[in-house]
């Protein structure tokens, strides 16, 4: 494989690993062909599984770093509301966190029992 093989795979490689749709991703890279079936054929390789995964981790990281912040950050907000007798916005902050964490996922189960919420109401589901 060539250098200019390896940019255009690695480029390739990360903007399919952020997200970017596969045809996209390939004009991204100034491949000739663009089509899905070739960036699945270029995805197979272990070099591109290797890219991709890299990609990934970093992200999946990024996004834990993201997640904690916002988490303390919404832990100080409820001290502060709680601090300023603002029962509201120490709830508001208690359910902003629960979203983030996503423990409000209406296809989760609680003691076998699904729940959706909505507008602070919860309806059991049998």
């Amino acid at each position: 494989m060539t250098t200019e093989d390896t940019i255009r795979l690695e480029q390739f490689c990360a903007q399919y690993a952020f997200g970017v749709p596969l045809t996209e991703a390939l004009r991204s890279a100034e491949y000739e062909v663009q089509t899905a079936a070739f960036g699945f054929s270029l995805l197979k390789s272990p070099a591109a599984q290797a890219l991709v995964d890299e990609h990934r981790k970093w992200l999946r990281s990024k996004i834990r770093d993201d997640i904690d912040v916002i988490a303390a950050q919404l832990d100080r907000d409820r001290e502060f509301a709680y601090a300023n007798n603002n029962p509201a916005a120490a709830g508001a902050a208690t359910m902003n966190k629960a979203k983030l964490l996503g423990l409000l996922d209406p296809t989760r189960e609680v003691n076998g029992k699904k729940y959706v919420f909505a507008w602070a109401q919860e309806i059991a589901e049998p």
